[in-house]
């Protein structure tokens, strides 16, 4: 998680980031700590604590010491002192917006040969989508609820073959900013060998998605790896991460790549294993721009080491404290917590051709 450096960057590194998938036995959508980092409702299947979303973008000038300093590729952040917020208790539902019309998305167009890097170990992934099995029209993606563990939740409105891989944050959360709303049916479509997810605002209000893959269940280690490419626009961001299934954070850790504003650069973090403040982390800075260009992403996940690739370069290493407990992933996609909030009309578009997992050893 990128904070930009400023005191309120000093006090958002305290709170809890990476807004892992929560209960659905809601009594309201989610919560808020003192640092305003989202915070949902604990999920009774998965976790015992209530965690938040990650942070916001990175900044793009020099900047006064704060608790996560922009630092070169390869080399590790230096590990901030702060206090720790509390969180604030969780409120009561709010309704979603209703009458705000669905948005026709302006998918990327695919390429003949998208860029890959080879797999891990020449073997097939474990799990993997290239978006060839069905259609999923913007409107569709409804029904998101959770039954248990991830594995066995569900979105009713999806064909059964993307149910079986995919669940996403249901409709009503408010993301980190509080600027956006989650809502899988506002967002999400998967036409011609992709996934889209359609960032946008509207006179109702400004909807954000989440898709999250069903991995096995209880994954530690492992290779994650995403082909993708998005459009710039001010006010939203990308927060991929994977975060620790016990939900006990920052104690055992959060990874976030990519990272960054749409108009930005895209960022890797590492939270560490048994952290006691948020600005424990190692962050990376790629100077590579999240818009434009279709990218591949990949976090190769071992004991006592972790990497970054970006479009096959290593710009980033972290061998000290890497995180060692079961996590899971989440595409999280949102508004950003820095600079101006989304306009009204105001959409982006980040077109995924292929997720793919490969289970450590």
């Amino acid at each position: 998680m990128r904070l930009p450096a400023t005191t309120a960057r000093v006090a958002a590194a305290t709170a809890v980031t990476g807004l892992a998938v929560a209960t659905f036995a809601l009594t309201g959508p989610d919560t808020a700590d003192a640092a305003g980092q989202h915070r949902p409702a604990k999920h009774r299947g998965w976790a015992t604590a209530a965690p938040s979303a990650t942070g916001a973008p990175l900044p793009t000038t020099p900047a006064a010491p704060s608790a996560t300093p922009t630092v070169p590729p390869g080399a590790p952040s230096p590990t901030a002192a702060a206090t720790t917020a509390a969180p604030d208790p969780t409120p009561t539902a709010t309704p979603l917006p209703t009458g705000s019309p669905f948005v026709s998305p302006t998918p990327t167009a695919r390429p003949t040969a998208s860029p890959t890097s080879p797999a891990p170990t020449g073997t097939a992934p474990t799990w993997q989508d290239d978006f060839d099995s069905a259609s999923v029209p913007l409107g569709s993606w409804t029904g998101c609820r959770a039954d248990g563990p991830l594995q066995t939740s569900h979105c009713t409105g999806l064909p059964a073959a993307v149910d079986a891989k995919w669940w996403a944050y249901p409709s009503g959360w408010q993301d980190t900013s509080k600027n956006g709303t989650y809502d899988p049916a506002r967002t999400l479509s998967i036409a011609d060998g992709q996934l889209n997810i359609h960032l946008n605002r509207d006179a109702a209000g400004t909807w954000v998605a989440a898709p999250t893959p069903k991995l096995p269940q209880n994954t530690t280690y492992g290779t994650y790896e995403v082909t993708w490419k998005a459009t710039c626009a001010t006010g939203y961001k990308v927060a991929w991460l994977l975060w620790p299934d016990s939900y006990t954070w920052p104690r055992d850790g959060e990874v976030d790549f990519p990272e960054g504003d749409l108009c930005g650069d895209v960022g890797a973090f590492v939270h560490r294993q048994g952290a006691t403040s948020g600005g424990d982390q190692d962050a990376y800075d790629t100077g590579v721009p999240v818009a434009g260009a279709r990218h591949v992403s990949r976090i190769e996940w071992q004991a006592n080491d972790l990497k970054f690739y970006l479009d096959g370069k290593l710009v980033g290493h972290s061998t000290s404290r890497v995180p060692n407990t079961p996590m899971h992933w989440v595409l999280q996609s949102e508004t950003s917590l820095g600079g101006a909030a989304p306009a009204v009309g105001s959409s982006a578009d980040i077109a995924i051709d292929s997720v793919r997992f490969w289970k450590a050893g």
